[in-house]
């Protein structure tokens, strides 16, 4: 997996991060969140937000991502 962004949505300020999987089989994204976050969902390279994450109740968090998948999750932030 590698790292490839981070942003501020202008708009909804929720923010994003993107990882690759280079490679060509299936592996799991771990991700701890020491942020006060409303939730996490999955998104796509749009932004476009999708339901939050099922099952998310603790500061670690596993996401199965597929071969050469580019994977966007975005947090709705609670400052």
């Amino acid at each position: 997996m590698a790292f490839s962004s981070m942003k501020m949505n202008g708009t909804s300020g929720d923010l994003f991060l993107r990882w690759y999987n280079m490679s060509a089989q299936q592996t799991q994204l771990q991700l701890k969140v020491n942020s006060p976050q409303e939730y996490l969902f999955k998104s796509n390279i749009l932004e476009q937000p999708n339901p939050a994450l099922q099952g998310v109740t603790s500061s670690v968090h596993h996401l199965e991502v597929g071969p050469s998948e580019i994977v966007t999750v975005g947090a709705k932030l609670s400052f």
